[in-house]
């Protein structure tokens, strides 16, 4: 390699010096012109570190412990063999060569149990270091993407959609990806690092692409909800009342919608209409229950008894409405028998 020609790598921060404009960076990876390569002592330097010469508080401004981004570097002109060897770096930077690590280049691999889509809450160990995540369980299958919300101070992530395209196979809303997780080994790229070990997927097109990974619906009863309300709008669907058949029928004539992740979710929608119902029931007859106790009709009593002018007006319109029709019929009547 030339002298102070430059490199592209991906870290993330350590820690400042004294005067917070110089530091150090955790170098991760960086790509060889084919794959990513795990950048450690053996291959890059025996610190495993970068020295920022300056800037380095807009590196400590801008990004979060651990969070990946990109920077360039350049090998280092001033070598001391007197340092100890965790200051002796052979690459140096300056805190404004940083550039965002896109959410397509690095995802990483996070442990954890797929929460409910009504609650998608997932317990973690630590945050994860790149804007979208996979998730694999502890049996062994992955699922995603997601992007996340850190929950602070709960050791939590709140699962969200992601809200940017990445390569390979598209997913209806509401969908991620499934398979099992050793059958996505080529697009892992595994990192032992002196602050824990991580696991990424890398080639993003690749993975996406692989036959072995399969769309699963991941829906939220609202996301249902608002989904089916949207083609029954575009269908002109006005019916109170769930018709699921003919709702079925017409969306397989459309054929924006005549595809396999609309189709999966009716089922769905037909258990939350069903289950929306028979609460409705329950509440109307728990209530009814209610008003025949000895505390209900009193609380109706009260509620009469304190609206009294208003029922009594309600009563004498009805009751003067009546007292017309019958008047007019009447009149009616006794005019037939005149003629």
């Amino acid at each position: 390699m030339e002298k102070n020609s430059s490199r592209d790598i991906i870290a993330y921060k350590l820690y400042s010096q004294a005067d917070s404009v110089k530091g150090y960076i955790r170098p991760v990876a960086e790509f060889d012109g084919k794959n990513y390569i795990l950048l450690n002592a053996n291959n890059f330097c025996a610190s495993e570190k970068v020295f920022v010469t300056s800037a380095y508080d807009e590196i400590d401004t801008k990004y979060k412990s651990l969070e990946l981004f990109k920077i360039t570097i350049f090998e280092s002109q001033f070598k001391n063999p007197d340092l100890p060897i965790e200051r002796n770096c052979n690459f140096v930077t300056q805190g404004f060569k940083t550039t965002d690590l896109r959410p397509r280049e690095f995802v990483e691999i996070i442990l954890g149990e797929l929460p409910d889509p009504n609650q998608p809450i997932l317990d973690i160990n630590y945050y994860p270091s790149t804007t979208y995540i996979y998730i694999v369980n502890n049996k062994n299958i992955c699922f995603g993407p997601f992007k996340w919300e850190a929950i602070e101070d709960n050791e939590k992530l709140l699962l969200k959609r992601i809200d940017s395209p990445l390569p390979g196979r598209v997913l209806y809303n509401g969908n991620i990806f499934t398979a099992e997780f050793d059958e996505l080994t080529e697009n892992i790229l595994p990192c032992k690092l002196p602050e824990g070990d991580r696991l990424y997927f890398t080639d993003l097109t690749n993975l996406h692409n692989n036959s072995k990974l399969t769309s699963m619906d991941y829906s939220s009863d609202e996301d249902i909800v608002t989904l089916f309300s949207k083609i029954s709008k575009e269908l002109n669907y006005n019916s109170k009342k769930a018709d699921f058949l003919f709702l079925e029928t017409q969306v397989k004539k459309i054929p924006k919608f005549n595809q396999k992740a609309i189709l999966d979710k009716l089922p769905k929608f037909r258990e939350i209409s069903n289950e929306n119902f028979n609460f409705k029931e329950d509440l109307v007859e728990a209530f009814e229950k209610f008003l025949r106790t000895n505390l209900g009709t009193k609380i109706v009593e009260e509620f009469i008894n304190k609206n009294k002018d208003e029922y009594l007006k309600d009563i004498k319109y009805n009751s003067s409405a009546e007292i017309e029709y019958s008047l007019r019929e009447k009149n009616l009547e006794l005019e037939e028998l005149t003629i």
